[in-house]
């Protein structure tokens, strides 16, 4: 059966099926992404399969609708899996011989096609939703890959790669929506119901959605593992890593929140609102406010440290992850999308109202308004731009109509459509340690800083960087923007 849709520009037609690299199939998805047709294919089905043998290798079949074609017939498969030639490899970076595994996606007509004589399709999972879509695997490829260069020991293994594939997608689909069904019940699944039917009366397996599924799949492989001893903390820190990091990184990407029965439900971001008191008659809008604009109070410290900030569904506490600094930019900062957190306190920053110049602030939680978009401008200088509210930074001037900043003017987010002064300009520089930046308006020589370690305390420019408080690291959201 002929490969169709999207997935046709990337299959030869000389075979039918085609094994990419994970690098390279990650790049085709960039393109179409970059098209606005990502989103066009969408996940309607998940299956573990194990090859014959002992021990046996395990893969993941995902099998693609079309929503401009419905009809699965139109379907397209992907076989992903991770195979180091030799199940006993690894223990390769245990010896000292670095990292064996090759991550690989196969492009199939269908999910006969995908699989080989004699394999079995253990699990397998219809998908009720429409929206979980490339973009969602592709963010999870790319954070495996990069947790097997962050831990070496038992990551390499065909089942805790299919385990990772499988129980992050089954996050993001939701149990609402995933109609769950055990096809092969091997003869450690028959052991284990027997206790549970003796021990707590349970019928066992027949019992469990994809998610347990998942779980006893991992405990029963852990099980064999500690049985030789072998320290599994690792291969336990990876997994947690990139359950983290994808729920991280997927948030970056597409505004929304997680629910363990709904999976990923995303909200539509905060559109700019344009001050139009400000608005200067070329549409353009400047920090300098005109005369009959509202004013702010005179060096803004009256405002309560709580008035308008925006309360949030329950967000994830950035100190609840030790693990991002892993996402640490390091060189000179390009284009792209980060979290910037400071040094000291590892707070992140945020401009949390979309009113006009909202201060921005520290905060420990993960907030939609933490991400910014990072872009170069004409001076050489950069431009961040908030991704959730599209509010850009600036250094807020004392008094109006100022030339020149000054220690403890603040940085705020304005509402602008195009920012044409150069108090919207900031250099980056990185320090002697890699890694760590300070940040600066091209108009002077002063340092973004935080006057202390508390949470909604506001960004100020201070005059020295040789201080923790004063300087930062940018996290980069993900490689595929």
């Amino acid at each position: 059966m002929p490969v169709e849709g999207p997935f046709s520009s990337l299959h030869s037609r000389r075979s039918a099926t085609e094994k990419l690299s994970v690098k390279r199939f990650i790049a085709w998805a960039t393109s179409l992404d970059l098209q606005g047709i990502a989103d066009q294919v969408f996940i309607r089905e998940i299956s573990w399969v194990k090859e014959p043998g002992f021990p046996s290798h395990e893969y993941i079949l995902l099998t693609f609708g079309d929503i401009s074609n419905p009809n699965p017939s139109h379907d397209t498969t992907l076989r992903l899996e991770r195979d180091t030639n030799s199940w006993f490899k690894i223990f390769g970076s245990w010896l000292g011989l670095g990292s064996n595994c090759r991550d690989t996606v196969s492009i199939c007509g269908s999910s006969v096609a995908a699989q080989h004589s004699g394999d079995r399709t253990i699990a397998h999972i219809a998908v009720s939703r429409t929206d979980i879509d490339l973009r969602h695997i592709t963010v999870l490829l790319e954070v495996i890959a990069k947790a097997a260069d962050e831990y070496r020991v038992w990551s390499y293994n065909c089942w805790w790669y299919a385990g990772c594939l499988w129980r992050n997608l089954v996050r993001c689909i939701g149990s609402n929506h995933c109609r769950f069904q055990m096809l092969h019940k091997e003869s450690q699944v028959g052991k284990f119901e027997e206790f549970l039917a003796h021990s707590r009366g349970s019928r066992g397996a027949d019992e469990w959605d994809a998610m347990a599924f998942s779980h006893f799949q991992t405990f029963s492989h852990l099980a064999a593992l500690e049985r030789t001893s072998w320290d599994n903390s690792e291969l336990e820190d990876a997994t947690k890593y990139i359950e983290q990091f994808f729920e991280l990184q997927l948030l970056g990407k597409l505004d929304g929140s997680f629910s363990q029965t709904e999976g990923l439900q995303k909200t539509l971001a905060s559109a700019p609102v344009a001050n139009a008191v400000d608005a200067e008659p070329d549409d353009h809008l400047d920090i300098i406010p005109s005369p009959s604009s509202p004013r702010l109070p005179e060096r803004l410290d009256s405002v309560s440290d709580d008035e308008g900030l925006e309360i949030d569904s329950p967000v994830q506490d950035v100190t609840s992850l030790p693990e991002l600094e892993a996402l640490a930019w390091s060189g000179p900062v390009l284009d792209g999308r980060y979290r910037i957190q400071n040094l000291r306190s590892g707070h992140l920053v945020h401009a949390p109202e979309s009113m006009d110049r909202t201060l921005l602030r520290a905060t420990r939680k993960l907030h939609p308004t933490t991400i910014w978009n990072v872009e170069t401008c004409g001076d050489g200088g950069f431009r961040f731009r908030c991704h959730r509210n599209s509010q850009c930074l600036c250094v807020h001037l004392y008094p109006f109509g100022a030339c020149k900043v000054s220690v403890g003017d603040p940085i705020v987010g304005c509402n602008v459509t195009r920012a044409t002064s150069q108090a919207f300009d900031f250099s980056i520089r990185e320090s002697n340690d890699k890694g760590v930046y300070s940040i600066s308006p091209v108009l002077s020589t002063l340092f973004w800083g935080l006057s202390d370690d508390e949470e909604i305390t506001e960004v100020r420019l201070q005059a020295t960087a040789n201080v923790n408080r004063n300087l930062w690291r940018f996290l980069k959201i993900s490689d595929w923007d």
